[in-house]
Parts: C-alpha cells; structure tokens; sequence
C-alpha cells in the first residue's frame, strides 16, 4: 500500500497489492490516477481501467482513514480489493474495551454490513490513539480467517 497526503483530512492511496504466497493466481492490484480519475484494477487473469469514484480507498489504506474522519462522521467508503470498487457500509457494534499486550484500550467496535452472514470484517479502532485500528477481525466465507491485534504502538501524538 502506497498513499499520499492530500490535506490534513486524508490520504489517497496510489497502488494497492495482494499475493497469496505460492498462489500467483490469486494476485490483486489497484493503481489509482487521481489526476485522471481512473482506477486500474489488475488481477493474475485480467486487466481493466475504470472511473475512480472519489475518496475510494484501498481494503488496508481505509481502516487508517478515521485518523482524519471520526468513524462516526462516515461510515460508508467506496473501496476496491484489486478485482472491483463498490461502496461498502460500516455500522458501529459498540463501545468495548481490547486487551493487548500494552495494556487496555478503549475502541469504537465497527463492522462492514454487507448482509452476507458468512463473510464478516470487524474493526476495533482505539479512542486515544486518534482511532487506529488496534484489532481486526475478516472472516470469509468459506470459513477461513484471520485476527491481526496491536502488539505496540509508537508514535510522537499524546493520548
């Protein structure tokens, strides 16, 4: 994932890459032309240019979005995985405490609301540290997962 600043209220990502290690077939990529307001969109089979709907965000690149826009000032993001773009929803779970290994950390609990019980993306953004995302959680359909939660945080912005 590659961005850029564009004002103090948020970041343009310019590429986007997923590989699945020994599964080139898998590959996904996005290139963003924000002067052309075009998308390339690339997988292992296919390549395509389309519209780039403005404030699209990359899978990866969004969860760092509520840096700039509070999670609750907008909850619905065009984003593309590198095969298509569409608007997805988010909707705030609840208010929840996260334990990690630096302590205890007050989170917005937000969740994608695709209404496909089977898939499932939640994310738990930290209150005090400007919401970044401390956990998250993807599930897909055919079951299969992953759960990444902050190990540490670093960074020169007080609590």
């Amino acid at each position: 994932m590659l961005f850029r600043s564009v004002s103090q209220s948020r970041y343009e990502p310019e590429a986007y890459r997923v590989e699945v290690t020994g599964k080139p077939e898998k590959m996904q990529a996005a290139n963003f032309d924000w002067g052309n307001m075009k998308l390339t969109l690339k997988t292992a089979k296919t390549e395509t240019v389309e519209d780039l709907p403005q404030d699209t965000q990359d899978f990866l690149s969004f969860m760092y979005q509520f840096m700039f826009v509070p999670p609750l000032d907008r909850m619905e993001w065009p984003l593309t995985n590198g095969k298509m773009v569409r608007v997805y929803n988010y909707q705030f779970i609840s208010e929840e405490v996260v334990v990690t290994k630096f302590g205890q950390i007050n989170t917005y609990h937000i969740a994608k609301s695709s209404g496909d019980a089977e898939e499932k993306t939640d994310v738990w953004l930290a209150e005090d540290y400007r919401f970044i995302p401390i956990k998250i959680l993807k599930i897909a359909k055919d079951g299969s997962g992953y759960e990444f939660i902050a190990t540490r945080i670093d960074t020169d912005i007080a609590k």
